[in-house]
């Protein structure tokens, strides 16, 4: 079959998904193929539906990505076709897998409206108790804000480029802008682009030497020696830096309560599996499932040889 070249709807594929998941016209034709198949909002929503929950913001933002399902579901549209014109629906083993794949959607349906339905408890005071057990877990920690220029090791001798690092230094000591220095010299492409500017961060977060000689600048503008790192040598320009505090209930509220409320959900949950689980009026025919996995009677596998008693 020819490949679906959906690239030219990637713009309005993002626009049409969006509208329909704030109440527009579910019908809204968003692709088709021949004279007879469409795909609807309706359809590209029930797709991402199906996709693991943290891949369907993607396929609600990234042009790429609703292209690709929307490339998916056509493609299955018109196989699945193509299959009941060779009558290949009316098979036992096609009418037992497709009832089986509504089966689990409506399963999802029905665990997604008991979830809606339970009466969540009001976890604050809970929450309030633990915040104020163990504040020290919710402070925020030191942080720094620097920019740097980096000269890699990479097809460099460490000589070379040492020295190519003090001359950094010694520019920027001289007045001139570090933004251009990075520009110049810098071989971080992740920062080249802030003019060197990697942002706050905590300690822990950077390689050991790094973080040190960051953490060691007071004052902005202030520059660092030439610092050696396992990616070569650095260039540090202090920018600002944010002292350790105290996170206020508020702030880690939500933190605090949404695991309490998950734990709460999911006992529920198992709580309508298990008892469907252990209905008394559940049957099993052990004959038949162990004819089925291809037990014999007297327990070994199919196939297996039999067990010989041991000779006396």
């Amino acid at each position: 079959m020819k490949r679906l070249d959906f690239l030219p709807f990637a713009t309005f594929l993002l626009t049409g998904f969006s509208l329909a998941t704030t109440g527009a016209d579910k019908t809204e034709t968003l692709a088709s193929f021949g004279n007879d198949i469409v795909l609807t909002n309706a359809d590209f929503s029930a797709a991402v539906r199906t996709l693991p929950e943290q891949h369907r913001d993607s396929a609600r933002v990234n042009p790429k990505v609703a292209t690709q399902v929307l490339e998916t579901i056509l493609l299955n549209r018109v196989l699945a076709r193509q299959a009941r014109e060779m009558g290949l629906a009316h098979s036992d083993e096609a009418k037992a897998e497709l009832e089986q794949v509504a089966d689990r959607a409506l399963a999802v349906r029905r665990m997604e409206a008991f979830e809606a339905s339970l009466a969540i408890p009001d976890y604050t005071a809970a929450a309030k108790e633990q915040y104020e057990l163990r504040k020290s877990n919710y402070v925020e920690p030191e942080q720094v804000r620097v920019a740097h220029v980096l000269v890699a090791r990479a097809g460099k001798d460490p000589a070379t480029a040492r020295a190519r690092a003090e001359e950094v230094r010694e520019k920027a000591l001289g007045g001139a802008d570090f933004a251009q220095l990075v520009d110049e010299y810098s071989d971080d492409l992740g920062s080249k682009t802030t003019g060197g500017d990697v942002g706050f961060f905590a300690r822990g977060r950077m390689v050991k030497e790094f973080e040190q000689a960051a953490f060691a600048l007071t004052e902005p503008g202030q520059l660092s020696s030439v610092v050696e790192s396992p990616f070569g040598f650095h260039v540090i320009k202090f920018v600002d830096r944010k002292s350790a505090r105290q996170k206020g209930f508020d702030e880690v509220k939500e933190q605090i309560i949404s695991p309490m409320r998950a734990k709460y959900v999911n006992a529920e949950k198992s709580r309508l599996v298990s008892g469907i689980r252990n209905d008394s009026s559940i049957k099993l025919n052990t004959e038949a499932i162990d004819r089925l996995i291809g037990v014999h009677p007297n327990g070994q596998p199919a196939g297996a040889a039999p067990t010989q008693p041991s000779g006396r």
